[in-house]
């Protein structure tokens, strides 16, 4: 009768201690390359474990769909007619709801543990792509704006 070697308990613990970083997805309208505060608030993130993507509005067509600044994985959802579009209130209505839907279709297949919204604006998008994951969500307002 064969017997079974022995195992090293250590090595086992050791795998099981090693944990895969959260994901944290943030979501932003308007170019993170440029924007200070979502940069900050992802390295932050980052400088304590997290694993950190933004999706963000780009309407330079020339600029990559996929970037990574300080550690940051960023994807640019390209929408050339971003800022063109609000000359004509029914052209930014369709561009809005476009960039609306793109986005929420984006933030489900980013597969992040916890969702971002940087601004209001990116509030419902998330909301929606968090509510449908059964995921946390964050909402992190830089001002508020009371009427």
């Amino acid at each position: 009768m064969k017997s079974l070697p022995l195992v090293d308990h250590a090595v086992g613990e050791e795998k099981a201690t090693a944990k895969t970083p959260i994901k944290v997805c943030m979501h932003i309208l308007r170019d993170a390359r440029n924007d200070v505060r979502s940069l900050r608030s992802g390295t932050t993130l980052l400088q304590e474990g997290y694993d950190v993507s933004i999706i963000d509005i780009e309407h330079d067509r020339s600029q990559p769909i996929k970037e990574e600044i300080r550690g940051i994985h960023i994807r640019h959802l390209v929408i050339p007619t971003w800022h063109s579009s609000r000359r004509s209130q029914f052209k930014f209505f369709i561009t809005s709801l476009r960039t609306f839907i793109l986005s929420v279709i984006w933030l489900i297949q980013s597969r992040a543990d916890i969702y971002h919204a940087t601004e209001l604006n990116a509030l419902p998008a998330c909301c929606i792509a968090a509510a449908l994951r059964w995921k946390p969500l964050v909402y992190e307002a830089y001002e508020l704006h009371i009427p």
